[in-house]
Parts: C-alpha cells; sequence; structure tokens
C-alpha cells in the first residue's frame, strides 16, 4: 500500500510533523511511503531569500521532491499537511490542491482514504477551522 505524504511548510513546523507522520506511517507493515512536500511560490523565494532562519529551513528539505498529480495519483491513500493561514490551508497546498481537477474529472481520487494536519503559532489559531476546510476539496475529489 503506497501512502503519500505531502506537506508545505515555510517556518519547518509542518515539516517535523510531516516527519512524525512519515515515522508512523512506515511503522505500519506493508506500507510504502511517498514522501512529498509542496513547491513553494516564487514570490515567497525572492521575498525572504536573505532571511538566515528560513534559508535553512529551506536547506532542510531540498532534497524532498516536489509533489506531482502522478504522486496523487500513483498513492492508495493521502496524508496532507498545511499550516494555518485564516482558517484555511496555505495558498501553496491550495495550488496543488486546486490542480487536481485532472484526476477529479476521471475519478482517479475516489476511494482512498486521506488524513489531514496543520498547527498555527497560537493556542486558538484556527486549528479546528483549517482542519475541515482542508478536507471539503477531499471530500469533492471523493477520498474518504
Amino acid at each position: 500500500m503506497k501512502i503519500l505524504i505531502v506537506y508545505y511548510s515555510l517556518y519547518g513546523h509542518v515539516f517535523k510533523l510531516a516527519q512524525a507522520v512519515k515515522e508512523g506511517a512506515q511503522s505500519v507493515t506493508g506500507a510504502e511511503v511517498l514522501f512529498r512536500r509542496v513547491e513553494e511560490f516564487d514570490i515567497v523565494l525572492k521575498k525572504t531569500a536573505d532571511d538566515k532562519y528560513l534559508s535553512q529551513v529551506r536547506l532542510q528539505q531540498k532534497d524532498i521532491p516536489v509533489c506531482t498529480l502522478d504522486d496523487l495519483r500513483a498513492a492508495d491513500g493521502v496524508i496532507f499537511g498545511s499550516p494555518t493561514r485564516y482558517g484555511n490551508m496555505t495558498a501553496q497546498m491550495k495550488q496543488l490542491v486546486d490542480s487536481t481537477a485532472s484526476l477529479w474529472l476521471k475519478g482517479e481520487m475516489e476511494g482512498k482514504p486521506a488524513g489531514v494536519f496543520t498547527c498555527t503559532a497560537s493556542t486558538h489559531g484556527g486549528q479546528e477551522t483549517t482542519l475541515l476546510t482542508m478536507m471539503i476539496p477531499l471530500l469533492h475529489l471523493g477520498m474518504l
């Protein structure tokens, strides 16, 4: 069974969570785990190029492949991770999700189990609403 873990992480917090999710998935007998990141927007790379901390975080993730539609298609189940932005997933993750129209049209995600995880910088930072809003497009794709 192929389990895809796909995440977006600017500051590295969701990256750490994704690594823990990966470790848990790898502990399941017979699971083949694919670990992918969501591509950063060029404008964010340009605006944060001089930030030493963010450069270090990017360096830690540089060898992790960017998620593709083929990765999503090949997976038997998918776990998505994104920081919270105003009670929603990040625009970077949303761009990936929005790019799945061809998979939706062919029903290629139907019946696949899905999971979501998030983190915020504050106690009441919108974790619950982010988890809910991350699930809506997955349900539209026919995921369980």
